[in-house]
């Protein structure tokens, strides 16, 4: 037999759980409208990128910048939200699609994918400290002079049809 106590503890219960479960839907809901931008470090001499070379430089091609080098791009975690928005909105992959696509370069004996980096913070760092990389982050969490963001295809992140909304 239910008593009172047990009737409301169960209340409790499926009450606490609801608003776990609409908690969680909202922060993905957000997490999907997060602004993502393209960084570099403030010494890069990288100012504006086209989407066809983050495309490139994204799927293991060698892409040079101004000064001859290298751009060494830089991931989230393939699990994390802003590394999924990327990828779908730069690459068009989901994560299956894109760990299939880096499965089949390395059986082929091609380049790797980027190195992967576990949090925007960090991110934030390794980019400030390396002269020719590129990553990404949430607009909302460049708030320091460490790196600055890319135009992409002429627009900054702040413009209308800005290529990672």
């Amino acid at each position: 037999m239910l008593t009172r106590r047990s009737i409301l503890t169960l209340f409790l219960i499926m009450a606490t759980s609801l608003g776990l479960c609409v908690s969680a839907t909202a922060v993905q809901a957000s997490d999907a409208k997060a602004r993502l931008v393209l960084i570099v470090a403030m010494n890069s001499t990288l100012k504006e990128i086209s989407v066809r070379d983050i495309k490139r430089i994204y799927s293991g091609e060698y892409v040079s910048g101004a000064d001859g080098e290298r751009i060494l791009p830089f991931n989230l975690v393939a699990a994390s939200p802003d590394r999924v928005a990327f990828d779908s909105k730069v690459l068009g992959f989901t994560p299956a699609q894109a760990s299939a696509y880096w499965i089949d370069r390395k059986i082929r004996g091609q380049s790797g994918p980027p190195r992967s980096i576990d949090s925007s913070a960090t991110m934030l760092q390794v980019v400030a400290k390396l002269k020719n990389s590129i990553g990404y982050a949430r607009a909302s969490n460049v708030i320091d002079k460490s790196v600055r963001t890319l135009r992409i295809n002429g627009k900054s992140a702040t413009d209308p049809g800005y290529p990672l909304d």
